[in-house]
């Protein structure tokens, strides 16, 4: 009997405890022990209990929960009324589980075709992948998803702008595409933008980026197709960070690579230049059994039951009752029943802002307006005065313009890359015609002072929830400052906002 504990984040509900209030202390999630196997998105997670029923709790504004909705839960919430459910596994807003008979089932978030169902329509309700009914494991990355059927072909879909699916280019797939002739796969796990994987004859294969040497390779170069990793044949189990990659021997040892910029790797150091580009042993013990990787955390499970985790900590992500990092594998609790861990990888959040109206006078004066007859009238540098009212979409016969600026993103002298911007928004109904709404982002690379042309997107069609913009490939900064601006005579409510962010060297 197998019972479920969860810690960390906990903003829309992914720890299934019933509320949204994080943790930095793993909390039993309900009386159940029969839970089986567990996979962590973004901000969702998905279980199979032992009777093969499919449950989901979390974040779920594209519909990867598969309940038929994209209301976001805090319990989990069973999935239809099956119980041939065997496997589950995430990626960041998408559930992929096998079936018990061999099929394979996907939903939420397909954007770049991580679904692997042939197009880039978003589910919010699981739909078959294929017909066929041999799939046997599945593992997820950021956007995109590998997989191994039961003859040992390795299978990859979605994301591939590093060649994180091994097919010896950087083009996007929206279907699952067999990689190689290979029939000898076991054992795969996917990072941020880097793939892992294991053969049955104990060797170790990665693909992708390598910015940070997560490949293992001895090097930073990336590459799009599976290179073996180094000359030996005794890896066991694999797992894979959002930078780092994690692994186990068949002797029991446990090794690491990649970013360690919050001690993820376990090995007494962290920080900018303290990365790995080879696998690297972590200590001498030889009882190391399961393992996982997230957002620049590291978590294993001993032989002896005991539980470990390393790395950041700010949302006590690693269970030890506090936000202090760790460099070294640190002993969850005292409980030697643990048997296995999963994590994901953390959002970096720019803004989160409470669902409101988004309506701005362009200029205010009288010390920013005045109370008379239950109304709040401010003024303009012309002189001219307003009444304050929700319901107004023009400033004088003008379009109102919503500005929303972050506070400087800075590391200090180091460079961050700005791999990608979201904001998910609701745009509700205001004047009739006219286009669908959009947003435009615009960034300053000198504090503020002074901005880009910007680059403006859809934010979905009028009464459209949840929709999501996203900008990508926004460059390098020191001191980077977002600015998005919305100008469409509409209602909008600014639901979230996030930015995913890496260090860089040059």
């Amino acid at each position: 009997m197998t019972s479920l504990y969860s810690t960390g984040v906990n903003i829309s509900g992914q720890l299934g405890l019933g509320d949204k209030t994080s943790r930095n202390e793993f909390a039993r999630v309900g009386a159940i022990n029969t839970w089986e196997t567990v996979a962590c998105g973004g901000q969702h997670t998905a279980a199979v209990r032992a009777d093969g029923t499919l449950w989901t709790t979390g974040h779920n504004n594209f519909g990867q929960l598969g309940l038929g909705d994209k209301s976001a839960r805090d319990e989990f919430a069973q999935v239809g009324s099956g119980t041939t459910w065997s496997l589950v596994g995430c990626s960041f807003y998408s559930t992929l589980a096998i079936k018990t008979d061999g099929t394979l089932w996907a939903t939420g978030l397909n954007d770049v075709g991580q679904l692997g169902i042939g197009d880039n329509t978003d589910r919010d309700e699981f739909a078959q992948v294929g017909s066929g009914n041999t799939w046997s494991l599945i593992a997820g990355g950021v956007e995109h998803q590998v997989a191994i059927k039961t003859d040992g072909t390795l299978w990859a879909t979605g994301s591939n702008g590093n060649g994180q699916l091994g097919l010896g280019d950087k083009t996007n797939r929206n279907a699952f595409t067999r990689v190689g002739t290979g029939t000898i796969w076991e054992t795969i796990a996917g990072g941020s933008s880097h793939t892992v994987a294991a053969k049955t004859d104990g060797t170790l294969w990665a693909t992708g980026l390598n910015d940070f040497g997560q490949l293992g390779l001895g090097d930073n170069t990336d590459r799009d197709e599976f290179a073996r990793v180094g000359s030996g044949a005794t890896w066991d189990a694999i797992a894979a960070g959002y930078h780092h990659s994690i692994a186990t021997k068949t002797d029991g040892t446990l090794w690491t690579t990649g970013s360690n910029l919050s001690g993820e790797l376990g090995l007494g150091d962290s920080g900018f230049g303290m990365e790995r580009n080879t696998f690297t042993q972590v200590g001498a013990l030889t009882t190391w059994g399961s393992i996982t990787g997230g957002y620049q955390t590291s978590y294993a499970v001993r032989t002896d039951g005991t539980a470990w985790a390393t790395g950041y900590n700010a949302n006590g992500e690693l269970g030890l009752g506090d936000s202090s990092e760790r460099d070294e594998f640190t002993q969850t609790g005292e409980s030697a029943s643990w048997s296995a861990v999963w994590s994901m990888f953390a959002f970096a959040f720019l803004d989160t802002v409470a669902p409101r109206l988004g309506r701005h006078r362009g200029i205010v004066g009288i010390n920013g307006g005045v109370l008379f007859n239950e109304k709040t009238i401010i003024g303009d540098s012309t002189g001219n005065l307003y009444a304050l009212n929700m319901d107004t979409y023009t400033d004088a016969g003008n379009a109102i313009t919503r500005v929303r600026r972050t506070q400087i993103i800075s590391d200090g002298d180091i460079n961050l890359l700005h791999n990608r911007v979201e904001v998910e928004f609701e745009a509700g109904v205001g004047l009739d015609g006219g286009d669908d709404p959009e947003a435009t982002l615009k960034w300053s690379d000198d504090g503020g002072d002074t901005f880009s042309d910007g680059e403006a997107t859809s934010i979905g069609e009028y009464d459209d929830w949840g929709a999501r913009a996203i900008w990508r490939s926004l460059g390098k900064s020191r001191d980077r400052v977002y600015e998005l601006t919305i100008s469409a005579p509409v209602k909008v409510v600014m639901i979230g906002a996030y930015s995913i962010l890496k260090k860089c060297r040059f």
